[in-house]
């Protein structure tokens, strides 16, 4: 069974603890920076769809190649951006998987 606890730390942040271990609250979260790995095609050419996507994002660490799979099938597209919220994070994840010829977004 998982015990979760509710605290107020000295700072007047609230929190939980789960098993033991301190969880921050999901508001205090965010803003984020957060890595997007894209996995494409070898011959994926639609970078310029995915600068499109990332337009709306504050871009800390721009749009840069990756490594190649050692089949030469696929290759990785790497980005780093700022978001607000999780709903903003969602949305780019969302974004960015709808962009054809992306096999996945880790």
């Amino acid at each position: 069974m998982t015990a979760v606890k509710t605290h107020t730390d000295t700072s007047g942040t609230t929190g939980h603890h789960v098993d033991g271990w301190a969880v921050p609250d999901p508001a205090m979260i965010y803003p984020a920076e957060c890595h997007f790995r894209i996995v494409v095609a070898a011959d994926f050419c639609a970078d310029d769809r995915l600068r499109q996507v990332l337009e709306a994002c504050e871009i800390t660490l721009p749009l840069a190649h990756g490594n190649a799979s050692s089949g030469g099938k696929y290759r990785s597209l790497q980005v780093t951006v700022r978001v607000k919220d999780r709903a903003e994070l969602v949305r780019l994840d969302r974004d960015l998987r709808a962009v054809e010829g992306v096999r996945m977004v880790l």
